[in-house]
């Protein structure tokens, strides 16, 4: 994305805040909460990390974006009408109405640019763990095509994602086919509904004998995450 300035940024990250509030509103149903709590994380993912085509959302080398806490859909449906993505603001409008592109939760085929149906909790998490399997896979059947094939996996996880047990079987899952999965470690987050956050990933990310891990932690205090996660 071409260099821009600061004022622009913050006029983005406030579009996307007063979308997902309008749209709720609108709807008299949703999260308004969520996607106004993480637009400044999420723009600054969009706009400088990812590599993403919105003419060519299927482009096989692209950085994936999977919204585990589906809950907080507008941020997504924001999110891909500013960065060019076929969802007209008409889309936004018709946010949880029957028929329309953006439902209450991402489902994949329905809308372009949504990698994963997500709303189950874990749901979301399981699938980018899986999403970065197929792609180590790839890599090891053709290495010759090296960066060709070098596409990221990254998500937004909430802190009832971490609650499920299915997120801990994907981090182990992770860990045991070596995915390079980095998991960071929610700021706003003291326990689980069973045990302490920090024991719930030192737990997950624990590899089996003969394997390295192949899930990373990453620090906090670098990225603004709020209570979200990247994975």
């Amino acid at each position: 994305m071409p260099a821009i300035s600061v004022e622009i940024e913050q006029l983005c990250v406030n579009t996307i805040k007063f979308l997902a509030a309008d749209a709720v509103e609108r709807a008299k149903s949703g999260h308004p909460g969520a996607p106004m709590g993480s637009a400044d994380m999420a723009f600054v993912l969009w706009a400088k990390f990812l590599h993403f085509d919105p003419a060519d959302p299927a482009w096989v080398n692209r950085d994936r974006f999977v919204l585990s806490a589906g809950h907080a859909s507008m941020l997504l449906y924001a999110l891909l009408h500013l960065f060019g993505f076929d969802l007209p603001l008409d889309e936004i409008r018709r946010f949880r109405q029957w028929g329309s592109r953006t439902p209450g939760h991402p489902e994949h085929g329905i809308t372009p640019g949504v990698e994963a149906t997500t709303g189950p909790l874990g749901q979301g998490f399981g699938n980018g763990v899986g999403m970065a399997l197929a792609q180590r896979m790839l890599q090891a059947r053709f290495p010759r095509l090296g960066r060709l094939l070098d596409g990221k996996v990254y998500g937004i996880v909430s802190d009832g994602d971490l609650r499920d047990a299915v997120t801990k079987l994907a981090a182990r899952s992770g860990t045991f086919f070596g995915t390079g999965t980095k998991v960071g470690q929610p700021t706003l987050i003291g326990v689980t509904v069973a045990r302490p956050i920090a024991r719930f990933i030192e737990e997950s990310l624990e590899a089996p004998p003969g394997f390295e891990p192949g899930v990373e932690v990453l620090q906090t205090s670098a990225l603004p995450l709020g209570d979200g996660a990247l994975y």
